[in-house]
Order: structure tokens, then sequence, then C-alpha cells
């Protein structure tokens, strides 16, 4: 006890202070929940009316990091959901993306009238819940907000035989969804590169392996958005990728556009 006690005398949290062992609980599941978008269940018995400050952020850190843990490591359900418009045509559509059946992933879609929903409904909603529980076999019990929006410009390239495509995307634009003036802006130098085959080794996945061009192991744009942005706190797995990034933002914070 006195171990953990060292451990958290340098954690601050100060909107605990005023709080009870049962409310420093709810804040941080709470929390949790809305970092995640994730639901916890929460069965509570009886505590101490009064604990002393370091008492309730000892409870509050243990909780914390079970459930990052939890969400990081434990066997989840991923799924994507987003809103796409693609300037030049006008073309607007709702989109979900998860693992198939046998492990592939799957991108569901249907056209959509909104591209900024305040909550996922009607015909957007039917199609989140069939697919999530066809493909995971549990109950869709989710209620999802809008947290970022990424914009850039892309360039395809098609084969003519095989479907093998190639995408680059670059002038990406992210942005938090409830502070869309606060926008890190990406420099040219920075272009990311999707090759897409049946078997996973096209034509473009051997040319780029032959000038010695690696692939990139974590390079979601959801995900470098949410940390460049600082909408999440931890990103040890994605600082490699954050580095070479973050070198070419463009200071001035002022195509594609993506709301997830």
């Amino acid at each position: 006890m006195q171990e953990i006690r060292s451990l958290s005398a340098g954690l601050v949290i100060p909107d605990l202070n005023d709080l009870c062992a049962d409310g420093a609980i709810q804040k941080v599941i709470d929390r949790h929940e809305k970092r995640t978008s994730s639901t916890v269940q929460r069965h509570l018995t009886k505590l101490p009316s009064s604990l002393g400050l370091s008492s309730k952020i000892c409870i509050y850190r243990f909780i914390q990091e079970g459930l990052n843990n939890a969400f990081r490591h434990g066997k989840c359900k991923r799924f994507k959901v987003r809103t796409r418009e693609y300037i030049d045509s006008g073309l607007l559509f709702f989109e979900v993306k998860l693992k198939g059946l046998r492990g592939q992933t799957e991108k569901h879609r249907i056209a959509s009238k909104y591209f900024f929903p305040s909550e996922i409904k009607k015909e957007e909603l039917t199609l989140l819940k069939n697919v999530y529980e066809k493909n995971y076999k549990n109950r869709y019990n989710y209620k999802l907000m809008p947290t970022l929006i990424v914009n850039y410009r892309r360039c395809t390239l098609v084969a003519k035989q095989g479907g093998e495509r190639v995408t680059i995307d670059f002038k990406l634009t992210f942005s938090p969804f409830n502070d869309r003036k606060n926008k890190v802006k990406i420099s040219n130098n920075f272009i990311i590169i999707e090759t897409k085959s049946g078997n996973g080794n096209g034509i473009a996945d051997k040319i780029m392996r032959h000038l010695k061009i690696r692939q990139a192991k974590k390079c979601s744009k959801y995900c470098l958005g949410v940390n460049l942005t600082g909408l999440v706190s931890r990103n040890n797995s994605f600082l490699p990728m954050l580095k070479l990034i973050s070198e070419n933002i463009i200071s001035d914070k002022k195509g594609l556009l993506e709301n997830y």
C-alpha cells in the first residue's frame, strides 16, 4: 500500500477534490466512455462517503488503467463509422468498415443526406446495426458521436485488368468535430499511398518493394488525426509515423472530406 501511495503522490486531478469515492469512479468511467465510444457496465457497492484525495486518486488511476488495458488489449469487435463527401461529384455516403466473417476488411455504404450528423439514425443506424450484428454475432449497443473531420485530395490509379488499385492521398487537414477552427494542416511533402489488390501482392506492391519503400505499420488517417489534434493523450504505437508527419505540419493552421 505504501508503494501505491508513492506512485500516486505526484498525480493531481483537481476536480476529484470535491467528489466522493462513487463520484470519482463515475467520472473516470464517463471519461473513458466519451473518449472510446464504448459502454462500461457498472455495479457499485456501498463505498466510504469520506476519503482523502490521495485515496481517490489511487482509485481513479487504477480504474483508468484497467479500462485502458481492457480497451486496447481485449478482444473487442472494432469497427469504423464515417460520412464521406466527394467534393468534385457532390456524392455523399455513410460508411461502415469492420472485419468480415473470414477476417478481411469489409466496407458497407449507402447514400446519405448529412455530412455533419449530430447522431446516427434511420437508414444509417439500420445499416450499422445489421452489419455489426451479422459479422460479430453480438447485439449492437453503442452510442457514437462525431469526433474528427479529415480533408484531403486523392488520386486513384486503377489497373485495366485484375482489379488492382492504388490511392494517393495528400493535402491532409485534420480538425476536431467540436472545434473546427483548430485545424492541423499537413504539407504536400507527406503523402499516403495505399495499394489494394486481391492477394495483397499486386504489381504496385512489387514495384515499391523493388524501390525499397517499406510499408508503414501504423498509418490510419483517423488515428493520426486524433493524435495530432489532441483528442487522445497516448500515442506510443503511432510514435514513428507521428514523428514523420509532425515534421510536415504547416505552421499556419488555417478535396475529399471525411467525418468520423
